[in-house]
């Protein structure tokens, strides 16, 4: 595992823990209004235009719904 080896087990973990405090579903990945719900949580007031195109860059699977892997590599 890619993540394991480059942050440690307990990184990886870590990582888990802060997608799951955003995973609203406990699918354990992150749709666009999750994402959205997200920054609004942290205090980010983003322009819709800029969080569609993170997400975009973000999901390299094209899914529509982002990993850890995605999120964190």
């Amino acid at each position: 595992d890619l993540l394991r080896r480059r942050h440690g087990l307990y990184g990886l973990r870590t990582m888990r823990r802060v997608l799951a405090m955003f995973d609203e579903t406990g699918d354990g990945e992150l749709d666009r209004n999750e994402l959205k719900s997200a920054f609004r949580t942290l205090g980010l007031s983003l322009a819709p235009s800029l969080v569609d195109a993170l997400f975009h860059k973000l999901d390299a699977d094209g899914s529509g719904l982002l990993t850890t892997e995605e999120l964190f590599y």
